[in-house]
């Protein structure tokens, strides 16, 4: 967690925490996952979980998840996010 300064009002300083840095150590890793619960596609690129989800049947989900790693092993951060319904809206629900 940090500490960001804004000037938000004119003689006031208004200081708030931000839970997710602009830069993170996490890797993310997407998946889109189709209704029967299999993955179809996994990886780091999110244009290609979005190419994939567009030819993939209904039902199916995007999923994101953040991960930790060392020289040896990787550690899932939490649980995974479901996109879809956040990608449909930025994209005028054509999903």
């Amino acid at each position: 967690m940090r500490l960001i300064k804004s000037n938000v009002l004119s003689d006031a300083e208004i200081y708030f925490q931000s839970f997710h840095p602009k830069t993170s150590s996490l890797s993310l890793f997407y998946e889109v996952v189709e209704g029967d619960g299999e993955t179809r596609w996994g990886g780091e690129s999110p244009i290609e979980a979005i190419q994939w989800y567009k030819s993939a049947p209904m039902g199916t989900r995007i999923l994101v998840s953040g991960w930790e790693s060392d020289d040896i092993d990787a550690q899932p951060v939490g649980q995974p996010l479901d996109l879809t319904d956040f990608i449909a809206a930025v994209r005028g629900g054509w999903l």
